[in-house]
């Protein structure tokens, strides 16, 4: 992954969907993330749309920090990530402006991921890391009409929750 190197993809999908070790898809997801080819995302989408299992948390974890990683590449061309920024008040924090202010529209699968992440974020029986991961993808998309639902997670009891939910309609807002 961290050689982004494009060539890697096909066969890391290929472990992503074969293989039997828990421990292998998670680390071909997260590899795919790092890489940021946009052709990974219908991949790590099947495994959103799958029902929560206990002994699928990080893969899922995985898939959705790596689509938020991907858009995070497509729009600021960096893959380096730290959710949420900081704890800091919010006039500290440095942001970058995303490039696309709707990463949707320029990317097929990134407007196939909305829904899904939505749902995610939404869903109660998915852990609290695998919904962190989901609202920082939504706001690295850059796609406004999820602000509503980001804004229903600012009263969460997951602390870090709300400050990722809080990051991204920063992100959007300043688009």
């Amino acid at each position: 992954g961290r050689t982004q190197s494009s060539i890697t993809v096909q066969p890391l999908l290929r472990v992503l969907q074969s293989d039997k070790n828990s421990e292998i898809r998670m680390s071909a997801a997260v590899a795919l993330g790092e890489i940021g080819d946009v052709s990974a995302i219908d991949f790590l989408l099947e495994v959103l749309r799958r029902q929560p299992k206990n002994e699928e948390d990080f893969l899922r974890r995985a898939a959705a920090r790596s689509i938020g990683q991907i858009a995070q590449i497509q729009q600021v061309n960096s893959n380096y990530v730290v959710t949420p920024e900081s704890f800091l008040p919010e006039n500290y924090k440095v942001f970058v402006n995303l490039k696309y202010a709707n990463l949707a529209e320029k990317h097929q699968p990134f407007r196939q991921s909305i829904p899904v992440l939505l749902f995610v974020l939404q869903n109660p029986k998915e852990s609290d890391d695998v919904r962190r991961e989901a609202a920082f993808a939504l706001g690295s998309i850059g796609d406004k009409s999820v602000i509503p639902i980001l804004q229903s997670n600012l009263n969460a009891k997951d602390y870090y929750l709300v400050e990722i939910c809080k990051e991204a309609l920063t992100k959007l807002n300043n688009n």
